[in-house]
């Protein structure tokens, strides 16, 4: 029940816009080998680094893409990416391929497509 009430804590925290704080409790969360959540918490982690980048710039042009911080974005890539290669327990390769396509589209739109 531990490690369902920081799961939950930790989601609270994502979706009321705590990004910094939502990262901090997931990075915990998969620190905790005895957490069900373990296995997701660093794909979790990277949801929080796309929405921040994409919260944290303000403004929008029509004329181009949804303005974002590009580093935190590149975070957000380099986390996907490790992520592919330890394919971990708890997320589909699906669901971490089309976090980073979004991630790369952003920070790269040049770049072809992963999946």
């Amino acid at each position: 029940m531990k490690a369902d009430r920081a799961y939950q804590i930790a989601a609270a925290e994502f979706y009321a816009g705590k990004f910094d704080d939502a990262r901090q409790a997931f990075e915990a969360i998969g620190k905790d080998a005895s957490s069900p959540w373990q296995g997701i918490s660093r794909y979790l982690e990277a949801r929080c680094l796309v929405r921040q980048a994409f919260n944290s710039i303000s403004g929008n042009n029509a004329d181009q893409m949804a303005n974002f911080d590009p580093d935190q974005m590149q975070q957000a890539v380099i986390l996907l990416e490790s992520l592919l290669k330890e394919q971990p327990k708890g997320i589909s390769r699906l669901s971490i391929l089309n976090l980073l396509d979004l991630s790369r589209l952003r920070s790269n739109p040049d770049r072809k497509s992963v999946v």
